[in-house]
């Protein structure tokens, strides 16, 4: 895992939160050590109540960079996300995306072959919105918590299953 050093992780490696309660200049974030290169991924967050936070995937470049120097910002490019802060959702190179509420769960659709990161209010089971994706190599989750020392952490989602469609009968 490349983790800021004002950031803690958990025994079990499925939680995040700042060690350091006062606001720092630099993002302090941890980025997944499994990136993923094709197909779709899902994944919920719980961000619980915490004022602001950042979610989303970073490219396999922009995961070296902070590996090799975590003193610096991440670069723009390369890194794709939903931040909320004081009280709005905003998305990537965009505006505030809505007025929606806040949530104390996000999930994440990877959707690699499609070049699109969609977010949703996994309570509401609504959307927050989605990002285009332009990247090359793996894409990798990264999250970044607040400074409240609260924990930000993904939360294990149940397999799907889906019924099969019954067979129609051929006419005759």
């Amino acid at each position: 895992t490349c983790k800021h050093p004002n950031l803690c992780i958990s025994d079990d490696k499925r939680r995040v939160k700042s060690s350091d309660k006062k606001e720092t200049a630099l993002k302090a974030m941890v980025v997944a050590t499994e990136g993923f290169p094709d197909k779709k991924h899902y994944w919920e967050v719980e961000v619980g109540n915490q004022s602001q936070w950042e979610l989303g995937v970073v490219s396999e470049n922009v995961r070296n960079m902070i590996m090799n120097n975590m003193g610096i910002s991440p670069p723009v490019n390369g890194l794709f996300s939903l931040q909320y802060s004081q009280g709005k959702y905003i998305l990537t190179g965009r505006e505030d995306v809505s007025d929606c509420k806040q949530c104390s769960v996000v999930g994440v659709l990877l959707d690699v072959e499609s070049s699109e990161l969609s977010f949703y209010n996994v309570e509401e089971m609504s959307p927050l919105g989605s990002v285009v994706l332009e990247f090359t190599g793996k894409l990798y989750p990264f999250f970044s918590p607040d400074s409240s020392g609260k924990w930000l952490g993904v939360r294990p989602v149940k397999p799907q299953t889906y019924d099969p469609l019954p067979q129609s009968e051929k006419e005759i």
